[in-house]
């Protein structure tokens, strides 16, 4: 168990901390210039440039991930399915993101990926908890 929740702190922190600083990254600089992200890539997108989508991938990604991390690290009530959100919230941006803007990168194999371990991470710490208390 001890495992599993070692392993959720860190996909949390590793989300909160990146999503954190590209979302900082996308508000101050919503051209896309600090994250050499050309606004092409917005084109078929409902955005004009990347403030929004910054201020999304800060709250829902960066600063939500992080605080969960907190409340898994002082085993908060249901902590587990918080996990199993931000994972979804994770893997759904990250879903979305590739529709809409109709590209594939590294990175998103690499978040959405974080987001499916989440997930089953919080599962299996649901499923173990729930057999514990058996």
């Amino acid at each position: 168990m001890k495992g599993l929740r070692t392993l959720a702190i860190i996909l949390l922190i590793f989300n909160g901390v990146s999503a954190s600083f590209g979302g900082i990254g996308l508000v101050y600089s919503p051209d896309g210039s600090l994250m050499e992200m050309p606004l092409e890539w917005l084109t078929p997108t409902p955005f004009k440039n990347y403030l929004v989508p910054g201020i999304i991938l800060l709250c829902m990604n960066g600063l939500l991930s992080l605080l969960i991390s907190i409340f898994v690290i002082i085993k908060s009530r249901s902590y587990e399915l918080l996990i199993v959100i931000q994972g979804l919230i994770l893997t759904g941006w990250i879903i979305i993101q590739i529709l809409l803007i109709n590209m594939f990168h590294w990175l998103h194999a690499l978040y959405g990926l974080t987001g499916i371990l989440m997930i089953i991470t919080g599962f299996l710490i649901r499923f173990r908890l729930k057999s514990q208390s058996n």
